[in-house]
């Protein structure tokens, strides 16, 4: 990765977050409170230039606090931090790998001739109900694809929607939601859908995003095959209830 695109990746974080760029340079941890979390929120270890930044519930900032203030001076903390403190059976796990997208390297893919790719409209929306009821629940959350998005491409075999891909805005970035028929994976349907809403952003001055949890292969070869940059693995952790 060029030096250039991370500055552009953690200016964007540090925007997000009202840091400095002089702090988000200088290792540590930043504690942001959010009253509307709860003890049984994510807290999600944000990496912004050489800063943790993580958000979380006011009644978890004094035990949050003590882990880092019995750690070396100026830590950044991991999810092994908190496994040592709270007990590893305690905690649930998640990662996420992190992407952003360079015009230079950016390989669009076209799908087999009978497949139509375009612009979906509200008009779509009935055709786009019935591609829904076709995906289960937990690829529905993690794809998180709507025509009320930015804008959405679908790619049709005949009349039926067999994927889609959409933008929105997310901490400052372009990111990208995408969801494939499981009658129709492993065709590449969902590389071509997020392929064209990338190019119909490319030329503007917002970063393309791209973001899925690490045991997500599908996922991770859209990425990889349409030319993203990888940037970082993001964790999260858990109290269980």
């Amino acid at each position: 990765m060029t030096t250039t695109l991370l500055s552009q990746i953690n200016t964007v974080w540090a925007a997000h977050f009202h840091l400095s760029l002089e702090v988000s340079q200088q290792a540590g941890t930043t504690l942001i409170i959010k009253d509307k979390r709860t003890r049984e929120s994510w807290l999600t270890l944000w990496q912004v230039g050489q800063r943790i930044v993580i958000e979380i519930a006011p009644d978890l900032l004094a035990e949050v606090q003590q882990i880092i203030d019995a750690l070396p001076t100026n830590p950044c903390l991991s999810a092994k931090d908190f496994d040592a403190v709270w007990g590893v059976e305690t905690l649930d796990h998640s990662e996420m790998k992190m992407y952003v997208l360079e015009a230079a390297k950016f390989t669009p893919f076209t799908p087999a001739p009978h497949y139509l790719v375009r612009q979906l409209t509200p008009d779509d929306q009935p055709a786009f109900d019935d591609f829904l009821a076709r995906c289960s629940e937990d690829d529905k959350d993690e794809g998180d694809v709507s025509i009320d998005h930015e804008i959405a491409f679908g790619i049709f075999d005949q009349q039926r929607i067999v994927a889609a891909a959409s933008i929105f805005e997310w901490r400052g970035f372009i990111d990208i939601g995408v969801l494939t028929d499981p009658d129709y994976r492993k065709q590449g349907l969902g590389k071509a859908a997020v392929g064209r809403v990338c190019a119909h952003f490319l030329s503007g001055p917002r970063l393309i995003h791209y973001r899925h949890d690490v045991v997500n292969l599908g996922s991770q070869g859209i990425a990889e095959g349409l030319g993203f940059t990888y940037y970082a693995t993001i964790e999260s952790i858990m109290l269980k209830s």
